[in-house]
């Protein structure tokens, strides 16, 4: 009897020391993901590369940002997002202001590309280039709500705007008229 309880003595320890292993090294593991994806992690910031954006435009041809090699503006924006309906034509009209300087407005939600082009015919003016996107675009941007603008120059982010306010787009266009 002796016997067999050392054994199982032996062996609960045993087993208890390969879980709380196996559990502490699940931890380890989630603590490390948590750290790569955390909000800091994700910042797109100012003097940082851009990231590479795929998308569609309206008229069905693929579109890599990779491909500019002039200063850009994207601004990114939702058929649904009522200050995204105010900021387009602004942004068109600065456009026009700044030829040298494109203009590119990214739709980031699952939306059909007949209901954003009948969104943009709408509006009295908009950015000459619409581009659809996936949603996953969001956290390459570190996009928290719409709309959001991004100047990329030489391939590095130079502003990140925040929404749609009177401030935020007259810190736009100061920046633009620097470009």
């Amino acid at each position: 009897m002796v016997r067999i309880d050392a054994l199982n003595t032996i062996f609960c320890e045993c087993f208890i020391v390969t879980v709380y292993s196996a559990v502490m090294k699940i931890i380890i593991l989630l603590l490390t993901l948590l750290t790569l994806v955390s909000p800091q992690a994700l910042a797109l910031d100012i003097g940082s590369k851009s990231p590479n954006l795929f998308g569609r435009t309206l008229d069905g041809k693929l579109f890599r940002l990779s491909d500019k090699t002039g200063p850009v503006v994207l601004n990114f924006f939702w058929v649904e997002c009522k200050p995204c309906v105010k900021e387009m034509p602004e942004l068109a009209s600065l456009g026009l202001k700044h030829p040298k300087i494109e203009m590119i407005s990214v739709h980031v939600e699952d939306e059909e590309r007949s209901t954003v082009q009948d969104f943009i015919n709408r509006l009295p003016a908009h950015p000459k280039t619409i581009v659809t996107a996936s949603p996953a675009v969001k956290d390459a941007f570190d996009i928290r709500g719409l709309p959001h603008t991004v100047v990329i120059n030489k391939g590095k982010v130079e502003l990140v705007v925040e929404g749609y306010t009177e401030k935020s787009f007259s810190a736009l266009k100061r920046h633009m008229s620097t470009m």
